[in-house]
This record gives C-alpha cells, structure tokens and sequence, in this order.
C-alpha cells in the first residue's frame, strides 16, 4: 500500500499501490456519518480532534464528525512519505504531519 485518501462526505476510500493501481471503496453507510463539512477551517478544533482520537478518547466515526465540523473534507495517509495530510475542500487550509516510521 502506497497510500490511501478518504473523503468525509459522501464517505469513499481510494487506496493506492506501490504498483499504481487504485481501488476506489464506497457505499459503506456506517461510516457516512458526516452530512456537511464546514466550509471554515477552525485549526484549533481541528487539533483537539486529532488528538482525542490519538489518545483514544473517540472511535473513527466520532473522529469524522469532529473533523468535519472543523473543515476537513478528506485525508491522504502516505505510506511512503509517512506523513498524514488533511485537508479543507479547496484545498487552501490543512494540517499535516508525520507518521512514525515503526508503524
């Protein structure tokens, strides 16, 4: 796995292959908890968001909902680069770093 990106709403997953191939993952209700993104980019929500759920305070669906109320459209998680990249729908704001290299 190269990298994966996923979109908030509509929910969709589009993985990426070290060999380039694609694999686009929809239509999985459960997780299309996300009805609207906002369109302002509130960096401090953001944050506390991200490390709510890094500590384990929220489970993934909880952690959509939030990231979302804080502007972020979608996330790409770089596999090579080890970085995880979130960003607002026009792609102006976002929030970026790194992976450790152990996982």
């Amino acid at each position: 796995m190269k990298r994966y990106t996923v979109t908030l709403s509509p929910f969709s997953c589009l993985y990426e292959t070290t060999d380039g191939e694609t694999f686009l993952e929809k239509d999985k209700p459960n997780y299309d908890v996300v009805k609207s993104v906002s369109a302002d980019w509130k960096q401090d929500d953001f944050i506390k968001a991200l490390r709510r759920t890094q500590s384990g305070q929220t489970r993934y669906l909880e952690f959509l909902q939030e990231i979302g109320a804080a502007g972020a459209h979608h996330y790409t998680v770089d596999f090579v680069g080890y970085k995880c990249v979130y960003e607002s729908a026009d792609g102006q704001n976002g929030y970026s770093e790194d992976i450790p290299s152990h996982f």
